[in-house]
């Protein structure tokens, strides 16, 4: 999920996340992301814990030029829409 720098903080990635949990809810346990570490992107991160992601684990990527933390969010019953 990428936004546009000038067009954060107007709710549009909660909008996407908001329509992905309400249409897959019936179809998956949870939904999983990937966030950037080094180099750092601590927004993103804030950004996906208030969304009730939670850290299971990391890994290097692009031969270790990238460091992943890799992110799990379940859905609950009465998931809102």
């Amino acid at each position: 999920l990428v936004v546009a720098t000038e067009q954060r903080g107007l709710g549009i990635g909660r909008q996407l996340y908001a329509s992905l949990f309400a249409g897959l809810g019936e179809f998956a346990p949870g939904v999983a992301c990937e966030v950037n570490i080094q180099p750092p992107n601590p927004g993103s991160l804030r950004f996906h814990a208030g969304l009730g992601f939670q850290a299971v684990g990391e890994q290097s990527t692009e031969g270790g030029r990238k460091r992943v933390q890799l992110m799990w969010r379940p859905f609950y019953s009465g998931e809102p829409s």
